[in-house]
This record gives structure tokens, C-alpha cells and sequence, in this order.
């Protein structure tokens, strides 16, 4: 049982680690998200200069970047065999922030984009 949770932990330690680990390996991933979404940003917006449209296309596009800085801040240290669990934790925590953000803004850019911007672009921003 993890002293820092209420909850009984249905994770190994080592295996909780692991898994923290694995987040810091998705720099080719995180950089692909980060070129695609700011690259759909612009071509939106180019059509669709909506206000609400630019503030989480420019909010979002800060998000994935703070992401990858994140990522490649952190890695080495994240990637080191006596990773503790106490800090496999606090490297989860503020990986989570930029990620969850990202999700957030993304999920708003597309949603105010499906309202105003043209139907063409639809597909763009599922894509």
C-alpha cells in the first residue's frame, strides 16, 4: 500500500516506475502532435480568424510546447535506473500538467472550430 494514497495500489512499485519511465520515451510521438496540431492551428485560423478560435489555438500551441519541454527536461532524470517511487511520482505529476492542458485546449480549439470554421476543415481537425 502506497502511504501517500488512501488507496490501495493495484500497481507494483517497480512496475509504477516503469510506467512513469515510458512517458518520458514519447518524444517522436509528442513532437508529431506538436507539428500536426499547430500546422492545423494556422490553416484554421487563416480561414477562420474567430477570436475565441485564435486564444486556444494560440493557449493550445503553448500547452504542446510546454510538453516537449517538459519531455526533454526531464528525461534523462525519468530514464535513471534508481528512479525512487517518490520521485517516479512527483515526474508523473508535472508531466500531467502540460498533457492535460494540452487535452483541455485541444478539445476546446475543435469544438469552438466545429461551430464557426468552415465545414472543409472538419475533416482536417479529426485528422
Amino acid at each position: 500500500m502506497n502511504p501517500l494514497s488512501p488507496f490501495p495500489s493495484a500497481v507494483p512499485e517497480g512496475t509504477y516506475v516503469e510506467l512513469v519511465q515510458s512517458l518520458f520515451r514519447t518524444l517522436l510521438p509528442t513532437s508529431i502532435i506538436a507539428a500536426s496540431f499547430m500546422a492545423v492551428a494556422v490553416i484554421v485560423l487563416t480561414q477562420t480568424p474567430d477570436p475565441g478560435l485564435i486564444a486556444f489555438g494560440a493557449a493550445g500551441s503553448i500547452a504542446v510546447l510546454a510538453r516537449l519541454v517538459v519531455l526533454i527536461t526531464l528525461r534523462n532524470e525519468a530514464g535513471q535506473a534508481t528512479l525512487t517511487v517518490k520521485r517516479a511520482r512527483r515526474l508523473e505529476r508535472i508531466f500531467a500538467v502540460p498533457y492535460l492542458t494540452f487535452a483541455l485546449l485541444f478539445g476546446l480549439f475543435s469544438a469552438r472550430a466545429f461551430v464557426v470554421a468552415l465545414p472543409e476543415t472538419h475533416v482536417l481537425i479529426i485528422a
